[in-house]
């Protein structure tokens, strides 16, 4: 599954493209001419972000059942409906039919679809003919023993304006690749590189929390004689047969806008869990 990321700008009841992120990173998309290339950074100031999602993998379809000659064979790769099949959805995919012997040959017989979808799991696989009667049976295993792999990005807050912003970890996502669609994400924890409060960062606490299994709200804030501020948004996906990916994105706050990196890494100086 792959996440197309907007970056447009809101004024009254008008919304402007400025840019789209896709799988060859960002790219401009206000005006004409030439694209302009961009960091995969997310800068939230006085802009929106309009996240949409687009399936990148062919859903598992139906199968079509395909009635042959007992006497005629069929392919080795072909699937038969006397075997149970298993596969793993991660380097096999369902195959396009299943092939079903009918006693009597196949002249007057019409088999229909066998309906879809397919996710990880077993499924009873059923054939019957155009009048409703079951010509076979069989099983399907779908298996899945790889865990999600997620990619992320930076999100970049500016001005340091003492605002708290909410970061939800789909913001964070740019792709979760898991033949499973059925898959769950939720923050583990949240941290800053910063004391809570301390001299030159505006006296303000609680600049960090979790306010949802998958959001958390962080200050835009440094303080001002460092070197800018980076907070760990840690997270832990989980698709539907339990296999997890845990790691964390990144949300920084640059000390300056003229300097490459805007903000540097001193490690955890507190940290908030569920």
């Amino acid at each position: 599954m792959l996440s197309v990321i907007w970056l447009a700008r809101a004024s009254g009841d008008r919304v402007d493209f400025l840019a789209a992120a896709g799988p060859r990173g960002w790219n401009a998309v206000e005006g004409s001419g030439p694209t302009r290339a961009m960091k995969p950074t997310l800068i939230i100031a006085a802009m929106v972000l309009v996240a949409c999602t687009v399936e990148t993998k062919t859903e598992f379809r139906d199968l079509d059942a395909i009635c042959f000659e007992a006497e005629d064979g069929i392919d080795e790769d072909a699937w038969s409906c006397d075997e149970a099949l298993s596969i793993d959805c991660n380097t096999d995919e369902v195959p396009d039919a299943i092939y079903v012997a009918v006693e009597g040959g196949c002249d007057d017989v019409t088999l229909e679809p066998v309906p879809g979808p397919f996710p990880p799991g077993n499924h009873d696989i059923v054939v019957v003919d155009d009048q409703g009667h079951q010509v076979c049976q069989t099983t399907l295993e779908v298996r899945d023993p790889v865990a999600p792999v997620v990619t992320t990005q930076t999100i970049a807050l500016w001005p340091p304006n003492h605002k708290l912003h909410t970061i939800a970890l789909a913001d964070c996502f740019t792709e979760v690749d898991d033949c499973d669609p059925d898959w769950t994400a939720r923050v583990t924890y949240v941290s800053s590189d910063e004391p809570d409060d301390d001299r030159g960062d505006g006296h303000t606490i609680d600049d960090v929390a979790i306010v949802a299994d998958d959001a958390v709200t962080v200050r835009s804030e440094r303080q001002g004689g460092s070197n800018g501020r980076v907070y760990h948004v840690g997270y832990a996906v989980t698709d539907g047969s339990g296999n997890t990916t845990e790691g964390s994105c990144d949300v920084v706050v640059a000390h300056d806008q003229g300097h490459d990196p805007g903000a540097i890494d001193d490690g955890v100086a507190y940290r908030v869990e569920p």
